[in-house]
């Protein structure tokens, strides 16, 4: 059974930082554009030892809509899957 979902809230899949938004209210974006970037630490152990490093990704969308909303600010700290960045309206047909 299928359920029809007219907006999809998006969280980060991750702890970091908004370096950029990409995107405005009432954009509309297709698939693989870019929505975010987010700054992160990145940690690896590497012989023994733990090391860290910034990275930068760019957050692209799974699917075409529209965006409804954008709540997150540049420079703002997120944590994953708690704070609210963007509301979007999904193509219809589609999964968000």
């Amino acid at each position: 059974m299928a359920y029809i979902v007219p907006s999809v809230t998006l969280t980060p899949g991750l702890d970091g930082t908004i370096v950029a938004l990409k995107v405005k209210p009432d954009q509309l974006v297709a698939k693989g554009d870019a929505l975010y970037t987010i700054k992160y630490k990145d940690r690896k152990f590497v012989g023994g030892q733990l090391q860290e490093k910034f990275v930068e990704k760019d957050v692209h969308a799974s699917t075409g809509g529209k965006v409804l909303a954008v709540s997150a600010k540049e420079g703002a700290d997120v944590k994953k899957g708690k704070t609210t960045l963007l509301v979007m309206e999904h193509q219809k047909g589609t999964l968000p």
